[in-house]
């Protein structure tokens, strides 16, 4: 089975060399509000993560990523602080400003397909994918099916060029490289294999992002890959912003709001065990902006119940 970061290639494909050891690389998570900075490293085959810097961002008026100019200041002082000295930057993107497809197609060698993509006419046949595909940049994931069918399954991930490009652009007018471009979803995955393994993928996993901004679920298996965004209503949102304020949550009022909630992360696990035919899900990770979690994770375990 190839491994999970093999598997996942980058939105935009600015593929640098994989950090040896004393290496470091600037890592930068963006968001329409918020900007996260580390500084990464690896020695003796562990990661190393310092300078842990979070704020956020004004808004632009377009709409599209914060205001360039706040992101730029903020992004030199942190490094100005710190001393830092390396130019690479591993550049994160919300999954909300990504699409993601799954397509089903002939089989072929990796090399071929490769081969076709790099044609740049390959997905507009797909009625999935925009028909606009030069205002886009793609990426794909092939899905090891092991079956004597002559079609295969592929993820393709997609972002408008407009929008990625502001995210370079904001990046190199600090003088920095972008070395890798990823999605929030996909980088968590790979935080998984960096951190466990790629065995941690033998059984299917899922990701819960939540967040004041995007909140969604990713699944993961060696069989594929699925992001299913969570629709949370406002209300609800408004009161989960307060849960950890609240000293008693074993009350049927907050059962009812962390059952819509976690209807819709059953509905996205069922989906991918029933689609792949893989084992039930077990695990659940949780990335979240918010401080505390504690009773936002009872309320989950206690309609997950077969989940840890």
């Amino acid at each position: 089975m190839p491994n999970i970061a093999d598997r996942l290639d980058t939105i935009v494909r600015f593929f640098g060399k994989i950090l040896n050891e004393n290496e470091q690389t600037l890592g930068v998570v963006l968001k329409k509000d918020e900007i996260q900075a580390c500084l990464i490293s690896k020695k003796k085959n562990s990661w190393k993560i310092e300078n842990y810097f979070y704020s956020k961002l004004k808004e632009s008026g377009d709409g599209l990523i914060a205001d360039e100019k706040d992101i730029s200041e903020k992004l030199k002082q942190f490094i100005s602080e710190n001393s830092i000295k390396t130019k690479n930057v591993a550049l994160t993107i919300p999954a909300e400003s990504t699409r993601v497809s799954q397509l089903t197609i002939p089989k072929m060698e990796s090399k071929d397909l490769a081969s076709a993509v790099n044609t740049g006419i390959f997905w507009q046949q797909f009625d999935a994918l925009p028909k606009d595909s030069e205002n886009y940049n793609f990426s794909y994931q092939i899905i090891a099916n092991e079956t004597s069918s002559e079609m295969m399954e592929i993820s393709v991930y997609y972002a408008e060029k407009k929008i990625v490009d502001q995210y370079l652009n904001v990046i190199k007018s600090c003088n920095l490289n972008p070395v890798i471009v990823d999605v929030s979803s996909v980088a968590q995955l790979n935080s998984l294999q960096i951190i466990f393994g790629d065995e941690i993928f033998n059984e299917p996993v899922a990701f819960l992002n939540y967040s004041n901004g995007e909140n969604y679920v990713t699944v993961a298996s060696h069989k594929a890959t699925s992001v299913m965004p969570l629709n949370i209503i406002e209300a609800d949102k408004v009161l989960l912003e307060t849960v950890e304020e609240v000293v008693d949550i074993n009350t049927g009022f907050w059962d009812e709001i962390f059952e819509r909630l976690t209807s819709q992360i059953k509905n996205a696990l069922i989906e991918f065990e029933t689609k792949y035919e893989t084992n039930a899900i077990k695990l659940l990770y949780l990335s979240s902006n918010y401080p505390t979690s504690k009773n936002f994770i009872i309320g989950i375990e206690k309609q997950l119940t077969d989940i840890k």
